[in-house]
């Protein structure tokens, strides 16, 4: 069960940082658009006032977008950054609950060699009283 545990937090927290990183990359595609499309702007002389205008108009929907995304890359960092700390969690549990088994197991195996060789010293003891009286 703890496995199953541990198995899911990873998918989850593998999921959730590929969403951020594909959001990411989103932003950054974004950011490099902006900067390329003001590098043309400012290069070209011979626009009219209008046309600057709508070259504005575009470049203020392309900073919202810029700004949304930012936003959903800032929630998305704090669902990985839970999502991680749920993985850890887990894995701390899971690997605590492996070493609680072993320690079981291995504390099982002692008492079954002990018992074992407990029936072979009063198996020994029974021959040698049972030695002496048949002499």
């Amino acid at each position: 069960m703890a496995k199953d545990e541990l198995d899911k937090a990873q998918d989850v927290f593998v999921a959730v940082r590929g969403q951020r990183d594909g959001h990411q990359a989103q932003l950054d595609s974004l950011l490099e658009y902006h900067a390329d499309y003001v590098g043309q702007l400012t290069k070209s002389r011979d626009t009219s006032v209008t046309q600057l205008q709508t070259m504005q108009a575009f470049l203020d929907k392309v900073t919202n977008a810029i700004h949304s995304q930012t936003l959903q890359v800032r929630q998305l960092d704090e669902v990985v950054e839970k999502a991680h700390a749920e993985w850890l969690e887990k894995r701390v549990r899971h690997k605590s609950l492996e070493k609680l088994c072993q320690k079981i197991e291995k504390d099982h195996h002692a008492r079954l060699e002990k018992q074992e060789q407990k029936l072979l010293d009063e198996l020994a003891s029974q021959r040698f009283v049972r030695g002496i009286q048949d002499s």
